[in-house]
């Protein structure tokens, strides 16, 4: 059977816009944080979209802190109609926390 390319347009899309999301979010929690905290986006490793008037997305990235350390991060935006973006969660994966450093 032959994938449907509407639906590979789709996810292409939706993709491409929860990226974008992701970024937005990351930024504004560097924005927020200033000195205390800096992270820097690499990639999607988790998306799930919910249709709404635009689109609700639960993302879940990989992001480099100011150590170098790479984690996992949780973020639920809600992309608006002609307003842009809304973050209404961003926190640590709780399967992946930080190393203490001590064994």
């Amino acid at each position: 059977m032959v994938p449907d390319s509407r639906i590979l347009c789709n996810a292409g899309d939706h993709y491409q816009k929860a990226e974008s999301a992701a970024k937005f979010a990351v930024e504004e929690y560097n924005n927020k944080a200033g000195e205390q905290g800096f992270l820097k986006f690499i990639t999607i490793a988790n998306l799930n979209v919910e249709p709404t008037a635009r689109a609700l997305y639960y993302i879940t990235v990989a992001a480099e802190d100011a150590a170098g350390e790479i984690c996992l991060y949780q973020m639920q935006i809600w992309e608006k109609l002609n307003t842009g973006y809304l973050v209404q969660i961003f926190r640590p994966a709780p399967y992946c926390l930080k190393s203490s450093g001590t064994p």
